[in-house]
């Protein structure tokens, strides 16, 4: 009877010890049907979104002015140039009172805002004027963008004329002829971009994506 109780004992260790190893077996077959899974699908796919996410800048330039403020949207890729979104003008009337035209570059330029989402807002800075009056204006209007890209969180930097013509054209002394053909060439348009305070805009854009300085 000993004898028959121990290899009995043996024999269900045996079998126990088999069931164990096929389920164990069956298990880790299993976790590395799904690591491969998440190695070749799932992973690649974020990975590739994250560094899209990194390589790709949305710009918004902007040429401010009380009559007309220009502005471009560029998207900057790595490794792959600068590409025209949109680009167009503000506009305000002469018959408006300084408060009502202030207030629909707040709003318009809030509106491109949230439709582009862009990361970087850049605007010309303030040259020096001598009609006093129009260099007041003119400074209104820029608190007015600055204040407007400070409400949605998005970054600012601010670029010279000089600044943005050599970065456009290599040339700071450039008409403004000149770097709208520069404009066109490197964004690759079917046409020079109107209105001027558009084009600039665009100028604007491309110097903040070449400068880096943000």
């Amino acid at each position: 009877m000993t004898c028959n109780n121990f290899f009995y004992r043996q024999s269900s260790a045996k079998i126990i010890n088999q069931n164990y190893n096929s389920k164990f077996k069956i298990f880790f077959t299993f976790y590395i049907f799904i690591l491969i899974f998440k190695l070749t699908f799932y992973l690649p796919a974020n990975e590739s979104k994250i560094m899209a996410e990194k390589q790709t800048t949305v710009i918004l330039g902007i040429d401010p002015g009380i009559a007309d403020t220009g502005y471009g949207v560029v998207r900057s890729v790595k490794n792959s140039g600068l590409a025209c979104i949109d680009y167009g003008s503000i506009k305000t009337g002469a018959q408006e009172k300084m408060p009502d035209r202030l207030g629909k570059i707040n709003r318009e330029l809030d509106k491109i805002i949230k439709r582009y989402k862009p990361d970087l807002v850049a605007v010309e800075q303030l040259f020096f004027c001598n009609n006093v009056k129009t260099a007041l204006i003119v400074g209104q209007a820029r608190g007015v963008i600055l204040l407007t890209a400070m409400q949605n969180n998005i970054l600012t930097t601010e670029f010279t004329p000089l600044q943005v013509k050599q970065a456009v054209s290599s040339y700071g002394a450039a008409s403004k002829m000149q770097v709208q053909k520069m404009v066109k060439i490197l964004l690759n348009l079917d046409r020079l971009p109107k209105p001027d305070d558009a084009a600039d805009a665009l100028a604007i854009a491309i110097c903040a994506a070449n400068t880096k300085k943000y």
